[in-house]
Order: structure tokens, then sequence, then C-alpha cells
């Protein structure tokens, strides 16, 4: 292949690309300008006339003695090799060999190399960052979850499973219901639903669970939506910590705060040594904390209460305990003034009014004790308007359920294990014969089957599957008429897997 200086330039100096020609001794004898100084930081003289190794990882330098002393190298595939730049920092580049003979009749070699240092990097980033991701999961002390879209586990680590007390073997394809406390469960399939829907993680939820030695113990854990390669939503995955102790330290605290008032009245002897103690409570506590006299002048309160009810602490003093709730609590604040004046200490939920007027539900607890030989009344502000709202929103969700199940064509049942009536739809009982205003809870449903046997079937194969869809029962009404109904039932178990009740929807398919 003969060589042109002139052509070359033409070409070299128009690309990005990194041209460099070689004599056999390996001695740099030519290096495009604007890719050499643009990439590597050298002018033409720190280069031309030098060995190729000014420039090259040694390793790789190795690797292109190697394949020039082959001398068979037009056509060879690409090799991805380390370059220098002038400040010492290295570049990845794939650089293809071109052996040619010049004018002069002298072979050459030409490197043409291209940058793929972004490649490499985002290469190395992505197996460092599965393999970080391997340890993690394998050393961190917190548990680790994964489940599918049904809440069937999918994985689980070490420590979750030492922590709940069964294999992790045991836990794989198992529901999250066998593990959360029966009266959560509503809201953990409510939670992980909302991350499905608004694809918005959850970064705290706490719920209490039930470990295989029957103890209940709380947890606070992160809920995430878990895609696969295309981007589909194909479950969830989380940390999990165990926050029982943090949650028995509330429940002190809780009870602390109960019980200070009573503590301070039988101390009152000690209040000026305990003064500073009681003072740094009362500034920092979480909840609101006020006193007033009897005739419901406020005295003192602390840094939340004035953040509670938007006054200045001039300003709140100034007025009476009675000026913080709206007109219409007045009567309902009556009967808690008369209560303490009663016992010494009432617990009650009552509406307070913030100085913009915006109103807020709270809960109260307040003592009555005595400072310096006067009686004083000391309330505990807690807001409550989440709570509130939560409570709000299950009763709306409980309403709703109930109101699909009873507008049902389909008869909806729920029974014991012995076949004992637990709750039903009218659709249910009007397939039977029975009056909607005909209360038959309790009622034992072998009665409506014609042949008893046919249930003890029926109970094997929906104990062994935990489900059955599109059974025929050969049935009967209250009157003797005879029925067929498909039946579509699954089985709820307990703790212990013992059956407890079967649920499920009927039809009559008698004329068909």
């Amino acid at each position: 292949m003969e060589f042109s200086k002139e052509n070359l330039l033409q070409i070299s100096e128009s690309v990005n690309d990194l041209i460099c020609i070689l004599n056999t001794s390996l001695e740099i004898e030519y290096i495009n300008l604007k890719a050499h100084f643009k990439v590597l930081g050298y002018i033409n003289e720190d280069l031309v006339g030098k060995k190729i190794r000014k420039i090259f990882d040694l390793n790789d330098f190795n690797k292109i003695q190697k394949i020039i002393k082959n001398r068979n190298f037009d056509g060879l595939e690409s090799e991805d090799l380390q370059i220098y730049h002038k400040n010492g920092y290295k570049f990845w580049f794939e650089v293809k060999f071109i052996q040619f003979i010049d004018k002069k009749g002298e072979k050459k070699i030409a490197l043409v190399s291209r940058d793929i240092s972004e490649k490499k990097q985002a290469e190395l980033t992505l197996k460092n960052s599965k393999g970080r991701y391997q340890r993690l999961i394998k050393s961190v002390k917190e548990g680790y979850y994964e489940v599918d879209l049904k809440g069937n586990f999918t994985f689980v680590n070490k420590a979750l499973s030492r922590f709940i007390g069964y294999s992790q073997e045991e836990m794989i394809g198992q529901s999250y219901k066998k593990i959360t406390d029966r009266t959560k469960r509503k809201l953990v399939f409510k939670t992980f639903n909302k991350v499905f829907k608004t694809e918005v993680q959850q970064n705290i939820i706490q719920l209490q669970v039930v470990k295989r030695n029957g103890e209940k113990v709380f947890l606070e854990t992160s809920i995430y939506l878990k895609y696969d390669s295309e981007n589909k939503k194909i479950g969830f995955y989380g940390i999990i910590r165990d926050i029982t102790e943090r949650k028995k330290g509330e429940e002190l605290e809780e009870k602390f705060k109960i019980d200070l008032a009573q503590r301070v009245k039988l101390r009152t002897k000690e209040l000026k040594e305990s003064e500073d103690k009681y003072s740094n409570l009362f500034q920092h506590s979480n909840d609101g904390i006020f006193l007033h006299d009897l005739d419901g002048n406020i005295t003192d309160v602390n840094r939340k209460v004035l953040e509670q009810l938007g006054y200045t602490k001039s300003e709140i003093l100034s007025l009476k305990v009675s000026q913080l709730h709206p007109t219409s609590e007045m009567v309902e604040s009556k009967k808690a003034f008369d209560k303490i004046s009663e016992n010494g200490f009432v617990r009650f939920e009552v509406n307070f009014k913030k100085k913009n007027g915006e109103i807020f539900p709270a809960e109260v607890s307040s003592s009555l004790f005595t400072i310096g030989g006067e009686k004083v009344i000391q309330g505990i502000l807690r807001d409550i308007t989440d709570r509130k709202l939560s409570e709000l929103m299950l009763k709306e969700s409980e309403e709703k359920y109930r109101s699909m199940v009873n507008n049902l064509d389909l008869g909806f049942y729920q029974v014991d294990w012995d076949g004992n009536l637990l709750n039903y739809n009218p659709a249910f009982a009007s397939l039977f014969g029975f009056e909607p205003d005909e209360d038959i809870t309790n009622i034992n449903v072998k009665k409506f089957w014609q042949d008893p046997n046919e249930r003890g079937i029926y109970l094997n194969e929906l104990n062994k599957d935990g489900f059955i869809k599109n059974y025929l029962v050969h049935s009967k009404k209250r009157d003797g008429q005879k029925i067929v109904l498909q039946l579509n039932s699954h089985l709820i178990k307990n703790i212990d897997e013992k059956p407890i009740k079967i649920q499920g929807v009927i039809s009559d398919i008698t004329e068909k």
C-alpha cells in the first residue's frame, strides 16, 4: 500500500479519531494535530520522534509489540487499549492497526484510535454497582424483601429470615399475610396499592407482624416498585427495620406524660430542685403543654402550643382557655372541666381554633394539681388531624366494600369450617328462598346440600388447593326445592395454617 502525506493530512485533520503513524522501531512519525492536542493534551513536538511507549500503558504497549511482531494484522479486530493524557491520567481507546508501504518503500504502521472512555466507565460502573448490590443485600443488618404483585415473597435476605423466625425457603412463595397482623392487612394492601398506582415510593410505613413463635413485633419498612427489563411493573421491594423497642419507648413516653401531673402533685416540695429538668421537658415536648388557673386564665405554655395555635407568647397569655375553642365546643369543654374538678384527671377530644381561624381536632389530657398552694390545671395538647383523616378514610373504604357486596347479583357468603353462616348478602338469602329481612346468621349451610357426603369431597379439595373455581353443587332451598349451584370459594387459614373460614360467591345454574 502506498502512502501520501498530502492525502493523510486531508483525511486525518478532518476527523476526531486519533491517527498515529509509526516506523518499525515504534517511533511516532506523525500524529494528527486536532486529535492529539484536543484529546491527549500534547503538542506536536511532545510526540513526533518519540517512542510510542511514551503514551501507552506498559501492558498495552507489550500487546502492541506482539501484534506488530506477527506482521499479519491488516483487518485485525480492534483492541481496547489505554493511552496516557499529558497530565498522567488514562483514556480508553479502541485501536485498529493498519500496515502499509510508503512512497520510499518503507514499512509503516498506522494506529487509528477512537475514544471509548465513557463506554468503559459505564461498564465498570455497572459491574461495580451489581457487585455492591449483591454484597449489600447479603451483609446489611436490616431485613430486605421482594414480593410479586400479588404480595407473595420472591426473595428475603438472611437478616429478615432470622428475625421473623422462618427460613428463607419457607418464606419464598408465601403471602405477606402470613406474617402481617390480621388487623393491619388492609392498611398494608392499601399502601402497596397506592405505590403501584402512583409509582411514588413509600419511604416509611409502620406495621405489626407476627413472628413464627407467635410474638408480635413492630416493623418499619420502605416500599419501592420493581420493574423488569422492559420497564413493566413486576413487584415491590424494600428495607425492613425492627422498631419494637422504639415503640415501647414511645408507649413509656406517653405514660410518662399522662402521669406527669400526678407526680408533680406528689412532689410539690421538691419542685424547686426539679425545676430545670421539668422546664426542659416542658419546652421541648413534642406535644403542646399549657397551664391555666381554675378561672381559665392561661398562665404558661410551651413552644409547641405557640407553633400549633399561631400566637406569640404575650398574645396567648392574655387569653382564657375558652377562647382557644370555637363556640360550638363550649359545652364539651365545660363537661371536661367538671370532670377534672371531680376526678383530678380527664382525657377528651375537642376542636381548637388557631389565631388565623383555622379549626383542627386535638386530644387533650388534663390534670389538676397544686403549686405554691394554688390549684393549677395542666393540659397536654396533641393534634390528631392525621389520625381523624385516616379513620375517616378507613370508614369510607369499609362502607364502599359493604355496599359493593350487598349489591352483587351473585350470592356472597362467609362460613366457618363447620359450616355455620357468618356473613352473607341479600342475593345469597334469596337463592335459598329466604326473605331479605330474615336473619339467617349462624344457620349451618350443611342443610342446603342434597348429599352431605358431597360436601366432604368439596372440603377436601378446598383444603388441598386453598381455592375452588366453578364447582358444581347439588343443593336445595329451604322448602326442599332442588337446585344446582356454581360455586367459587377460597379458604382462610390462621397463623398455624389451620382452616378457619370459607369465603366465596355462588350462582344458580339450574336452568342452564
